[in-house]
């Protein structure tokens, strides 16, 4: 046998062919195909396959069995399986862990801070490991398990083949138990592996959903406290919003009321309902001082739901935020003839 693994001790590895002992897998070469998958799977995954993975290689529940008699594959957890004479490593634990579960699984907290190459994390003792609420795998030793009620928000990424959390996510895991969390926002910005946009994005929806998101909030307003520009900030504002379940806002939304043309940051037309992201560069000019107003009045008297945020309102409470433009698209709101739709017939 060639390839990654070496050939354990004992016995040259041959098919018993005795009457008594065929079945479905009863030939050389069958099993020969089968070892061959599995190495080669072996191979992609740090030496470690799971039983459900031998299975669709064409294994019986009894090709398994003899070959863990053999000494070919040893077993390493629940429903994991590890090539023998292969050493134990880091990645292989962090495979064998995401393999081991049922539910879906992703390496995180400070297993994903190492594996994504953060400077002065080393490899953890257990491997972290974040799993759906109420999909908690059987405890084992070597493995913390995590639940997450956004697990959906992890915005999963891959290192060597193995599913862990994205980048933003992992900083924001690792925050609250770090002494001093903003190195590894730092380093993630220093190596260009985030963006601003991802990790505001990432600290937003996480707020919604009720997650403890203090700690990752402080070190994002110490390194980037400013406003963003309009167009940006509208954008976030819109993640944010689709996030937590509300329908994909238009965009800078053309309105004419009264004669007088405006542009709305995000809108829901057939709802009536405007959102204006007001960031210092656009409004806090002598124009803007004298026009909004005006733009705001005579919107809501053209029947628009009109609803105006900062982006501290929306970085200190975005769960409100949330329930405020929630609510207005709750309501069905009908303006002059000229501005109804079809729900207002």
């Amino acid at each position: 046998m060639s390839g990654l693994f070496p050939r354990p001790a004992g016995p040259a590895f041959f098919l018993d062919t005795r009457p008594s002992q065929m079945n479905a897998e009863a030939t050389e070469v069958g099993v020969d195909e089968v070892l061959l998958k599995v190495q080669s799977l072996g191979e992609e995954q740090h030496a470690v396959v799971s039983i459900k993975q031998m299975l669709d290689c064409g294994a019986s529940r009894k090709w398994i069995e003899r070959r863990t008699d053999d000494g070919f594959i040893v077993p390493d957890g629940p429903a994991v399986y590890r090539m023998a004479g292969v050493r134990h490593t880091f990645l292989s634990r962090a495979m064998a862990a995401v393999l081991s579960c049922k539910a879906p699984a992703l390496v995180s907290h400070r297993s994903a801070a190492h594996l994504l190459g953060f400077e002065r994390v080393a490899a953890p003792r257990s491997v972290d490991i974040t799993v759906p609420r109420h999909r908690r795998p059987r405890g084992r030793a070597g493995i913390t398990v995590h639940e997450s009620l956004a697990f959906d928000l992890a915005e999963p990424t891959t290192v060597d083949g193995i599913p862990v959390t994205g980048v933003a996510r992992t900083i924001l895991d690792c925050a609250p138990a770090e002494e001093k969390p903003i190195r590894l926002l730092d380093d993630a910005l220093r190596r260009r592996i985030i963006t601003w946009d991802k990790l505001w994005q990432c600290y937003l929806g996480h707020n919604v959903v009720g997650r403890t998101v203090a700690p990752f909030r402080r070190i994002l307003l110490e390194r980037d406290g400013n406003t963003p520009p309009g167009g940006e900030f509208a954008r976030r504002m819109a993640a944010m919003l689709t996030a937590a379940g509300l329908p994909m806002p238009v965009f800078e939304y053309r309105v004419v009321v009264d004669g007088h043309v405006y542009y709305l940051d995000l809108a829901w037309p057939n709802k009536m309902v405007a959102v204006e992201c007001n960031d210092a560069g656009s409004h806090d000019t002598p124009k803007a001082f004298r026009r909004d107003p005006m733009k705001r009045n005579r919107c809501e008297r053209a029947g628009w739901d009109y609803l105006e945020y900062t982006w501290m309102d929306v970085v200190d409470g975005p769960a409100e935020v949330v329930a405020q433009v929630a609510d207005a698209l709750e309501r069905v709101q009908c303006g002059p003839a000229f501005l109804r739709n079809d729900r207002c017939a």
